[in-house]
């Protein structure tokens, strides 16, 4: 918002972000913006409802000399009738918040950020994590803020920063090359701001949780481990490793067993097989005095049908975050007030959610995205949060979990990583 309110020629401004963002903007914009402002938030109707509210807001400008802010989520702004009229209209400055949405170079609302360059005399791109997935993730990004960058062919750009073995798989990239120049090209534009530069946040503390399944679980786990390698192997070892679905399905079912559950038969429902990381969560969370709020993150669906009746057991008020349900928050994105047992899908638990009435979060199940990982602890460790945070990271001994949170640590690509782990 400073940006825009110190920019004198800034007055048809558009700022483009996640679903669970948009009221935070327009809180802050009210807030903090040192001059009136006019703000349009685009969240309500069909894309051509929100099409007409901007353009009559952009007409509305006759009568007013003050600056406009359209605020639309990237889901929405691509799509059909409201992307045509957006990259139809002149933008003095446009913002992409968590603009790691949008740096996947193939993705719809990607190509889409990619025309915006030349529709705005002013951009800037805002995230915690620019590279989620790998070091090519610049391409995207960058196609936004200045193309000239990285230029615009993907091709010669993953030639130039990518490993491809394989000429019959040119999509296949076994390594990245050049990282120096890439380095160096990323920081002409970039501007790192550390949480320890500007904010004063507690400590924060992660420790591991380790347990054993089950033999039962045990017996399950090894077999779909086995048929996993012998998959893997049997596509031609570490370079076939991204070409192998059924491997990918198999370390699904891998996560499932160490959440306690699986399908025993593709159209067999689901069953419970283990509930040794349950009991583990349940011994930990009966030490803690109930008037202390907790965060369980999880990656399933049925984590979160298990962890509402633990929460039922331990007789803690339950609420949910996922992409059903968010009885968990308030109006404001926040934790609400009462809530002492809240389960987080981490697929739905991202940006604009304000976990801080809480210092102690808990993985049950982890997810294959670093910057989802990323994004969770910064819920609860944020501004706002004044006490000394906790996470607790539930894994199974030796399995598919540790070899997560070993990605994790590396900053590698996940599912890459972890089938690597396998074979080598």
């Amino acid at each position: 918002m400073d940006a825009i309110c110190n920019t004198p020629d800034a007055q048809v401004n558009l700022v483009v972000c996640p679903v669970a963002v948009r009221q935070v903007w327009d809180r802050e914009i009210k807030k903090f913006a040192s001059r009136p402002i006019d703000i349009v938030v685009l969240d309500k109707g069909t894309t051509a409802d929100k099409a007409v509210k901007m353009i009559t807001a952009i007409g509305g400008r006759k009568y007013t000399d003050r600056p406009l802010v359209v605020i639309v989520n990237y889901e929405s702004a691509w799509r059909s009738t409201l992307g045509t009229h957006i990259l139809n209209t002149k933008w003095d400055f446009v913002i992409a918040d968590e603009a790691h949405r949008y740096s996947a170079h193939d993705s719809a609302v990607g190509k889409f950020m990619g025309k915006m360059h030349y529709k705005a005399k002013y951009r800037l791109a805002l995230t915690g994590t620019p590279l989620p997935h790998s070091p090519l993730n610049a391409f995207g990004l960058f196609r936004f803020i200045d193309p000239g960058l990285f230029g615009t062919s993907w091709f010669e750009f993953s030639n130039r920063y990518a490993e491809k073995r394989n000429p019959n798989i040119p999509q296949q990239i076994t390594g990245y090359k050049n990282l120096d120049q890439l380095q160096n090209k990323f920081q002409l534009l970039t501007y790192q701001c550390r949480a320890s530069d500007v904010l004063d946040l507690p400590p924060v503390t992660h420790e591991t949780l380790l347990c054993e399944l089950s033999p039962a679980g045990k017996k399950h786990y090894n077999e779909l481990e086995n048929e996993m390698i012998t998959e893997v192997k049997a596509a031609g070892g570490t370079d076939g490793v991204c070409s192998v679905p059924n491997a990918l399905v198999k370390l699904l079912r891998l996560a499932q067993v160490c959440s306690g559950f699986l399908k025993l038969d593709d159209d067999a429902p689901l069953v419970e097989i283990d509930s040794e990381k349950l009991d583990m969560l349940r011994d930990f969370l009966e030490d803690l005095p109930k008037t202390e709020p907790v965060v369980v993150f999880c990656r399933f669906k049925y984590d979160l049908k298990r962890l509402k009746e633990l929460a039922a057991k331990l007789g803690r008020k339950y609420g949910e975050l996922s992409g059903d349900c968010k009885d968990a928050l308030d109006d404001k994105a926040m934790l609400k007030d009462g809530i002492q047992f809240a389960a987080v899908q981490i697929s739905a638990g991202g940006v604009g959610i304000d976990l801080t009435r809480s210092a102690y979060g808990f993985y049950y199940s982890q997810g294959l995205s670093l910057a989802e990982f990323d994004q969770s602890v910064a819920r609860l460790h944020r501004p706002g949060q004044t006490r000394h945070t906790h996470f607790y990271h539930l894994c199974v001994q030796g399995s598919v979990d540790e070899r997560i949170y070993k990605a994790f640590d590396e900053r590698r690509e996940i599912i890459d990583s972890v089938l690597r782990g396998y074979v080598e």
